[in-house]
């Protein structure tokens, strides 16, 4: 509807069953109707309207306090820097598939919901899925995105990483999920489980480095070699950095000044 395919707009909601809430179509058009005309440009208007900057606060004041609370704090702490990244990756692997697999059996018998237990134990399911992701890939994503970044792309790469493999992903499920159930139903879980199965587990299990307790320095290792090139293997040991000849040339031009 945002982009004037009303016809196809109404197909997709037939599919998700949308004729259930008569009202909801007006609400859409109304609603995308008024940001339309509501939108404005730039950053700093957040700042001016003083309603809009006291919403905005509130948004970020919620992130704040979410870190400050100090959950992070305790789960990378207590939990990352003991058990490490790759087992927390490979079980919540093991623990979804199993959960995804436990709720499409359950939605094939119980397709029209009319089964009161079923869709209890359906919900159940969905819960377990989002706990295992709170122990697993939730954090622990952005922990090692963070690590395994060399410090000359660190920034950038945190950025192409976050950007395609996150949000642009994330778009992607979020556009085609609500089709997929309504055509397909129970089987769309099947993607999820194949996926996990045949591409994440053994592409984490292979490939994967283990950075528990490892110092940024050290993981470049974890790759091969330095990414600086000039830096020894061991920082711990000698000198902590090995000098290229245009260096050492210029020490002894200035040791050779220094005696003049």
């Amino acid at each position: 509807m945002a982009t004037d395919r009303e016809e196809d707009a109404m197909k997709v909601l037939e599919r998700i069953k949308w004729h259930a809430y008569p009202t909801a179509t007006a609400e859409i058009k109304q609603t995308l109707a008024a940001e339309k005309s509501a939108t404005v440009p730039g950053w700093r208007v957040m700042f001016t309207v003083p309603q809009w900057r006291t919403r905005l606060l509130h948004g970020v004041a919620v992130q704040v306090f979410t870190q400050l609370s100090g959950t992070n704090l305790i789960f990378i702490v207590f939990f990352l820097d003991r058990v490490g990244r790759r087992k927390p990756l490979l079980l919540g692997t093991i623990g979804i598939t199993i959960a995804l697999i436990c709720e499409g059996t359950i939605n094939s018998q119980n397709v029209g919901g009319t089964r009161h237990s079923l869709s209890i134990a359906g919900v159940f399911f969905i819960f377990l899925v989002s706990v295992i992701f709170s122990f697993s890939f939730g954090p622990i994503s952005w922990v090692y995105i963070g690590e395994v970044m060399l410090m000359q792309i660190r920034a950038r790469g945190n950025a192409f990483a976050t950007g395609i493999g996150n949000w642009l992903v994330a778009t992607f499920f979020a556009q085609v999920s609500l089709i997929a159930l309504g055509e397909i139903g129970w089987k769309f879980y099947s993607v999820f489980v194949v996926f996990n199965v045949v591409v994440i587990f053994p592409v984490i299990f292979f490939f994967f480095k283990e950075t528990k307790q490892v110092s940024l320095e050290d993981i470049d290792l974890l790759f091969g070699e330095r990414a600086l090139g000039a830096l020894p293997d061991d920082l711990h040991k000698g000198r902590a950095f090995e000098m290229q000849p245009g260096a050492v040339e210029a020490e002894r031009i200035h040791e050779v000044g220094t005696k003049v």
